[in-house]
């Protein structure tokens, strides 16, 4: 684990006048600047870390939940190099391919929606040209599998 403090006062301070030299245009801006500033260890860090990061760098400015998450999830959302491993864990990918990494993400989101939709469907009723399109549905996610699974060797 990094030490908050000493990284902190590297990005933020100028020539020992203690005074930001960041501008930031809005608070989710700030906020996003400082949750990329401690993944930037390339380590997992938890929800709760990352938040107890952020309000002791922005000691002056009340960081509400839903500016919080906004920005998490907005970050996640426009830079594929940051990534939730597992539920509540976020992480900066050390891959040097970005796009194999967002490629990776779009991947795996279509087969949610996919999986999602296919859940939707009541196979109690389903008519015979339903069912031979749950079964090209299920062939499209297998060949996304198998892309998922060359995207994956090419970042391993």
């Amino acid at each position: 684990m990094m030490n908050w403090n000493v990284l902190k006062q590297e990005s933020t301070k100028n020539k020992g006048d203690g005074k930001m030299s960041k501008k930031f245009s809005s608070t989710s801006e700030e906020v996003r600047y400082y949750i990329k500033q401690l993944l930037a260890d390339k380590e997992i860090h938890d929800t709760e870390e990352i938040r107890i990061y952020v309000k002791d760098a922005i000691k002056d400015k009340e960081i509400t939940p839903g500016i919080f998450s906004g920005s998490l999830r907005d970050l996640l959302a426009k830079e594929p190099q940051y990534t939730n491993p597992k539920r509540g864990y976020y992480q900066l990918n050390d891959s040097d391919s970005v796009l194999l990494v967002a490629i990776e993400k779009i991947i795996k989101n279509a087969q949610e929606d996919i999986n999602k939709e296919m859940g939707k469907m009541n196979i109690a009723n389903m008519t015979r040209e339903e069912f031979v399109e749950v079964e090209k549905t299920q062939e499209v996610l297998r060949k996304l599998n198998e892309i998922l699974d060359q995207v994956s060797e090419q970042l391993d």
